[in-house]
């Protein structure tokens, strides 16, 4: 993530139709990124929260899950 706004930081230097060409490419590299994946992941989710407690995320249906931390 930080690369693509590095990337997006510098296009605004350009012109006009170099931008759209980028952003164009961009787009693309995305899309095969994300077309290379897995459908499926074969093993559990497992994460450590705020007390060492073990959490997992469930295989069968979508999970959304927010990560928040913070600088101390």
């Amino acid at each position: 993530m930080m690369f693509i706004l590095i990337i997006l930081k510098s296009i605004r230097k350009l012109g006009d139709i170099m931008k759209k060409k980028i952003m164009l490419l961009l787009v693309l590299i995305v899309l095969v990124l994300a077309g290379c994946g897995q459908k499926q992941i074969e093993e559990s989710i497992t994460l450590l929260d705020q007390n060492n407690n073990e959490v997992s995320f469930p295989q069968d249906k979508p999970t959304l899950f927010f990560f928040i931390t913070t600088y101390t």
